[in-house]
């Protein structure tokens, strides 16, 4: 009887262990795979820290990725391409034979005499002073007449006697980089309208030709607008935009190059004119005048352009290029519309 009661108890504790057993062995397991889990989740978190890193010391950022390819170039100190790699041929759509002993001036580069300043040549400024040129930009012409911009850094060949004999460089296609600077620079500088410069950008320039016209003691002139249209109160907005923006093209074909035009108020515009005198500025407006009047006579239905002038100079007491906008836009505004 005690035996078959003993036999019982140690059943059911027999079995209570295995179910306890199975328990802390389920827990056991849970509790390892958690900690595998948390193992591989450090671990990829590591690595993106270490992408990120590795991203962070790379001065080209965001335009370069893995798989960028990279382009080697070889120049003796005259421009001649002595190697170039598949990849850069690929990218320019050249064959080896096009351009190995081939002067990248004339080739890739607009073509330059030896005789030119050396600003002109960024191949002899590199063998000048290569310590300066670790690392340029370029922009390259390909077969087909794209641009492309590529970012080098380079290493000079010295021969036995320590002259400098090759440039070698390493570079990267940064033409997305480029193209969006200037495009964001585009915008900073221009009136959207009619795609003259916008005030700000106006008065940057002025500064920077004033002081040189003052430094060389060369005369500095404004030429400002005011544009009228008949009928203005009636005309649809669309309209008057468009007939603005022909305006502007036209004192754009009157003026030289080295002109500047900007907007500065709703319909008033500034001509900088350097190295041009306030008395010889009459013949410009005499020029827009008559275009302006041959617009009108094609255009015998309103709205008309009626556009009023007036033209300053540097004087010394002017003590920025401020003065000088301020001054003629002032003189027009006197004016009563006619």
């Amino acid at each position: 009887m005690y035996l078959f009661v003993f036999l019982a108890i140690f059943f059911i504790w027999a079995a209570i262990a295995s179910v306890l057993c199975c328990i802390l062995l389920r827990r056991s397991q849970r509790t390892q795979n958690q900690i595998d889990q948390l193992i591989e989740e450090s671990a990829n978190k590591t690595k993106e820290l270490n992408t990120v890193h590795q991203k962070s010391k790379n001065p080209l950022g965001p335009w370069l990725t893995p798989s960028t390819k990279s382009y080697t170039l070889h120049l003796d100190k005259n421009g001649k391409i002595t190697q170039i790699d598949s990849n850069l041929l690929e990218l320019l759509g050249y064959r080896k034979k096009d351009l190995v002993g081939k002067n990248i001036y004339g080739t890739l580069m607009p073509s330059i005499s030896s005789k030119e300043p050396l600003e002109t040549s960024i191949v002899r400024r590199i063998f000048t002073n290569p310590h300066l040129y670790t690392e340029h930009e370029t922009e390259l012409t390909t077969k087909s007449g794209n641009k492309v911009w590529i970012t080098w850094t380079n290493k000079m060949v010295y021969d036995n006697k320590k002259k400098p004999t090759e440039i070698c460089s390493v570079g990267f296609d940064v033409t997305k980089r480029k193209n969006l600077e200037s495009e964001l620079q585009f915008l900073a500088s221009t009136d959207p309208q009619t795609g003259v410069l916008n005030k700000q950008a106006l008065l940057e320039i002025g500064t920077r030709e004033l002081k040189r016209s003052i430094r060389y003691k060369h005369e500095f002139s404004v030429l400002s607008l005011k544009i009228y249209l008949t009928n203005d109160e009636n005309l649809d907005q669309q309209i008057g935009d468009k007939i603005l923006q022909q305006v502007v093209t036209l004192c754009r074909r009157s003026i030289r190059d080295v002109d500047y035009l900007g907007r500065v108020g709703e319909n008033e515009f500034c001509m900088l004119l350097p190295e041009t005198p306030a008395n010889q500025v009459i013949h410009l407006q005499d020029r827009i005048q008559q275009k302006i009047d041959d617009y009108n006579q094609k255009n015998k239905n309103p709205p008309h352009i009626h556009v009023e002038f007036n033209s300053t100079g540097y004087i010394p007491k002017d003590s920025s290029v401020d003065d000088i906008i301020v001054r003629a836009l002032e003189n027009i505004k006197k004016r009563p519309k006619k």
